[in-house]
C-alpha cells in the first residue's frame, strides 16, 4: 500500500524540531494550525499552509497517534480508507505493511 501524506508528515517533523516533541494525542493534528494551550509561548506556526487540516481522498480527517503503535519511536498517521472505519484492513498509514504473496 502506498501512503505518505507529506503535507502532514513534514509539518509534524517541523513541529517536533521546533517544539521538542510531537503533538500529544489530546492536541492532535490541530496543534499544527492552532497553538496548544500548554505550549503557546514556544509555538511558531501555523505549520501547514494553508492553515487548514487536509482531508484524505475520502473527505475524512487523517487520524493521528503519538506514540504510534506501528511506529514505536514516532507517530502514526493514517486514513480510514474507503470504508471510513479505523482499524480495518483498508486503512492506509505511514507504516510498512507485509508484501502481498505472489500467486
Amino acid at each position: 500500500r502506498l501512503f505518505v501524506n507529506k503535507s502532514v508528515k513534514l509539518p509534524l517533523n517541523t513541529y517536533k524540531f521546533r517544539m521538542g516533541e510531537y503533538p500529544s494525542p489530546a492536541e492532535g493534528l490541530q496543534a499544527l494550525i492552532t497553538p496548544p494551550q500548554n505550549h503557546a509561548d514556544r509555538w511558531s506556526g501555523p505549520y501547514l499552509e494553508p492553515a487548514k487540516l487536509p482531508l484524505d481522498p475520502w473527505n475524512e480527517p487523517y487520524q493521528y497517534a503519538f506514540p504510534g503503535s506501528h511506529n514505536k519511536g514516532g507517530f502514526d498517521i493514517w486514513s480510514k480508507g474507503p470504508d471510513h472505519q479505523s482499524g480495518t484492513e483498508d486503512d492506509i498509514g505511514n507504516w510498512e505493511t507485509a508484501p502481498a504473496e505472489n500467486k
